[in-house]
């Protein structure tokens, strides 16, 4: 299973959509499993940041690419999040680290607050990338996927 849907990430990454596809597949990478001994708050915050970042910034390159063609909400949207997301972003690295140096309930309040506007920043970005076209990422990831299982059948015969 795991490599099927390593093939299917490869191959919606070459059509250009890799960022949209960690946000429809999580769990297969980017939120795995937690190391013992580390703080699931802080990883998971650690890990959000980063995805929040990668897909905002995405979406803005896409959207001036794209600006002549996309709806005016589209570039409204980009345009608030050009505006509001620093400051968000900002304040969800600056909540990620007080709590990190000080594991309190007011601080994890804080962080989740933060995290709140991070992820209504993501909400708005993946109502407007354009969907991968997972028919064609799909067919891809069988051709990947299908040889190894093919030659595996053949040889058990």
């Amino acid at each position: 299973m795991k490599n099927k849907i390593h093939a299917m990430f490869l191959a919606v990454m070459m059509m250009g959509f890799a960022v949209p596809v960690v946000v429809l597949a999580p769990g297969c990478a980017l939120f795995s499993t937690v190391a013992p001994g580390n703080d699931v708050i802080v990883v998971d915050a650690e890990r959000i940041a980063i995805l929040s970042f990668t897909l905002v910034d995405t979406f803005l390159d896409w959207e001036t690419v794209n600006r002549a063609n996309v709806p005016k909400e589209a570039t409204a949207a980009a345009d608030k999040l050009r505006d509001d997301f620093p400051k968000a972003y900002n304040s969800y690295r600056a909540a990620t680290k007080a709590y990190k140096f000080n594991r309190t309930a007011d601080n994890q309040f804080n962080l989740n607050t933060a995290e709140a506007l991070v992820q209504a920043a993501m909400n708005i970005v993946t109502s407007y990338l354009p969907p991968p076209d997972l028919s064609r990422a799909k067919a891809k990831a069988a051709m990947i996927v299908t040889p190894p299982v093919m030659v595996a059948t053949s040889l058990s015969k």
